[in-house]
């Protein structure tokens, strides 16, 4: 996506006539060429517009250009602006060192060359363009991405509340009393939909976390016996293979999510008689790993780019939010999620960094 609007250049120089050779020389359709007398008025109009580059003189009265610029660089909307010095003391190493101290990135010595100016205006600008069109692409994308989980919300959610919908337009045109089973389905459905929301908060980037220094392998014990009910439930044979004490700060309810989403997943890819491992562990660097194998056939080829894509799903009972979830988990622990698949099964990875390197 191209930005074709003019870019805007602010040109700072006491002298008018110093002024009129600039903007002779940067004259195109391409620039909005801003003039400013002053240190005051430039600092003024830095507040007000985004610049993509700033020739600035060094000797004006008051606030000379070193000060000038040093201010732009202590203010957060325009410490960015990249700063050409436009002097007749170029070849003064003294006034050069500070001016690069302050935070100029080039000189323009008078008086100039026409081609030497504008082919460093052109640079800058080229290199302004190329950003603000990243940041447009990840707001698009950012937007886009937006939509895709509020489709997801509302399709996951709807389904649910149709039914408790129905069930109470229903009851509204009767004189009897809702039954108990009627009660429960009801019930059950809200808790459907309450279940959907709270997964999908536990996307959340920003999601407090409570932590707590933990041995993960009284974590993964204490939750067995519901991954083992979860396992026999689909003929699957559960095994742990945990190491010694392996302490980390971390929060249990949201590792316990973590391994129970990715336990699940593993569960749900294989057939009856198949093994779930879990296996804890202490890598030569340091981290804490903790692994969860399957012996399924494996992540399809077309599938992987959208692994932990939330709300993408290739079973028809599921909502597609785990695998999403747990790399959110992971992230807020400072942790990192790898994996490998082949046809003999797919092995999860997570990653804790030790606590001293947090």
């Amino acid at each position: 996506m191209q930005n074709t609007s003019p870019i805007n250049i602010l040109l700072v120089d006491d002298r008018k006539e110093n002024l009129l050779s600039l903007t002779a020389v940067l004259d195109s359709s391409e620039y909005n060429l801003i003039c400013a007398t002053n240190g005051e008025e430039a600092l003024k109009l830095t507040l007000q517009i985004e610049f993509a580059v700033i020739l600035l003189d060094v000797d004006m009265p008051i606030i000379d250009g070193f000060e000038v610029a040093k201010l732009i660089k202590q203010r957060e909307k325009s410490k960015h602006i990249p700063i050409i010095f436009v002097t007749a003391h170029g070849d003064e190493l003294e006034f050069v060192t500070r001016g690069y101290e302050i935070g100029a990135i080039d000189y323009i010595v008078k008086p100039f060359q026409p081609e030497n100016l504008r082919s460093k205006v052109e640079s800058l600008v080229s290199m302004h363009r190329n950003f603000q069109e990243k940041l447009q692409h990840q707001s698009f994308d950012t937007i886009r991405f937006a939509g895709e989980i509020a489709v997801g919300i509302a399709h996951e959610i709807r389904n649910p509340m149709t039914t408790v919908f129905g069930l109470l337009q229903m009851f509204k045109s009767s004189h009897d009393r809702p039954s108990d089973s009627m009660i429960e389905l009801m019930l059950s459905e809200l808790n459907q939909a309450n279940m959907i929301m709270s997964e999908f908060l536990y996307l959340a980037p920003n999601k407090r976390v409570d932590l707590e220094r933990k041995d993960i392998n009284q974590l993964i014990r204490h939750i067995s016996p519901s991954l083992k009910k979860l396992a026999e439930d689909h003929g699957i044979v559960l095994e742990l293979n945990l190491k010694d004490a392996l302490e980390v700060s971390i929060d249990p309810k949201e590792f316990n999510m973590l391994l129970l989403n990715l336990s699940k997943n593993g569960i749900e890819a294989m057939q009856p008689g198949q093994k779930l491992m879990i296996h804890t562990y202490l890598s030569p660097t340091g981290e804490i790993v903790l692994q969860i194998r399957d012996e399924g056939n494996g992540i399809e080829e077309n599938v992987i780019p959208h692994i932990g894509t939330p709300f993408f799903t290739t079973k028809e009972t599921n909502k597609g939010l785990g695998l999403a979830v747990s790399f959110s988990i992971a992230k807020r622990h400072n942790a990192w999620i790898n994996y490998e698949t082949g046809d003999q099964g797919t092995t999860f990875s997570i990653r804790f960094k030790p606590d001293s390197d947090r």
